[in-house]
């Protein structure tokens, strides 16, 4: 299914805010009433890259209610402020958090991690290939392997 660069491919709201995934990057968006009462001084909306994102989490953290949890590269903030704030667990208090309800969410967090964990693994090993062939370039410059030698490699490398 080929879907628009600016069109959420899938997306989950309840009350304290939405979560859209987009084919690089997921949109937090924390302009709903639920995320007032839980974070006053926010009305923001946050995109994160996929590269950013070291782990995901989802959890069951009530009866019909779960959450998914994004930690970051740098580091997760926690939020404490907020007219209900005492009665929601640290978790839930992360702004990098969004609770969802009822089991068709559950599903959709069970495949957007699966998306992020997948484009994750692609842009590592992205990485690790552009790595490689970096360092046959360099020991090209440095006449350690020849250029046909370096055009064999990276052939092998890029499959």
């Amino acid at each position: 299914m080929k879907m628009a660069d600016d069109q959420p491919i899938i997306e989950i709201s309840w009350n304290n805010g939405k979560l859209q995934l987009y084919k690089k990057f997921i949109r937090l968006d924390r302009t709903t009433w639920g995320a007032f009462l839980r974070w006053p001084d926010s009305n923001w909306r946050k995109d994160i890259f996929f590269k950013n994102i070291v782990a995901i989490s989802i959890n069951n953290i009530g009866i019909l209610e779960g959450s998914i949890n994004f930690s970051l590269v740098w580091g997760n903030i926690v939020k404490k402020k907020g007219f209900f704030s005492n009665s929601y667990t640290e978790e839930q208090k992360d702004e990098n958090t969004i609770t969802f309800f009822w089991k068709k969410n559950w599903t959709k967090a069970l495949q957007i991690k699966k998306y992020i964990e997948d484009h994750m693994t692609i842009e590592a090993q992205n990485q690790n290939e552009a790595d490689e062939i970096e360092k046959l370039r360099n020991l090209m410059k440095k006449w350690i392997i020849t250029e046909k030698e370096f055009k064999s490699k990276k052939k092998k490398i890029l499959g």
